[in-house]
């Protein structure tokens, strides 16, 4: 198999990897919330018993929105094909440029890969908004910097 699909592949799977660990420590904070929300007396401050359910709740909520955030990125990213070489820039494509590597699948940001920084953005992040359908040889300005595509798969 070709080495460019299978690091695709690779990197496919590490992004899946950290989307699940994502979800698990989302819902393990979720059931912790919800733990200590429920275990919390009600003492003779009533106000501070009541202030602290609602933050107990708030706390939970967001763990619920973390862990649902990663749950539509790791579905998302199953749609994406990582099993085939591409020219041009598109979702699934591993883009290389003079000065940094990016993987179009999902926003997980930095990513530190067999001791290589990758960024992994999604398609409709302003990095790869900028550089959609360019091919190698191709520039593109982000923030002000130009960059130079040196190779897309």
């Amino acid at each position: 198999m070709d080495r460019n699909i299978e690091f695709k592949k690779e990197l496919k799977k590490a992004a899946m990897k950290i989307l699940e660990e994502r979800m698990e420590a989302s819902k393990q904070a979720m059931i912790r919330s919800k733990e200590a929300t429920e275990s919390e007396e009600k003492s003779s401050m009533g106000d501070k018993y009541e202030t602290s359910r609602a933050m107990g709740h708030i706390d939970s909520d967001l763990h619920a929105k973390n862990y649902e955030n990663a749950r539509k990125q790791f579905e998302a990213i199953q749609m994406i094909s990582a099993d085939t070489s591409l020219k041009a820039v598109k979702p699934g494509a591993f883009v290389q440029c003079n000065d940094i590597s990016y993987f179009i699948l999902t926003g997980l940001g930095k990513v530190e890969y067999e001791g290589r920084t990758i960024h992994f953005i999604s398609a409709s992040s302003p990095a790869a908004i900028a550089m959609m359908n360019l091919v190698s040889g191709n520039d593109f300005t982000l923030n002000g910097i130009s960059h130079v595509i040196e190779e897309v798969f």
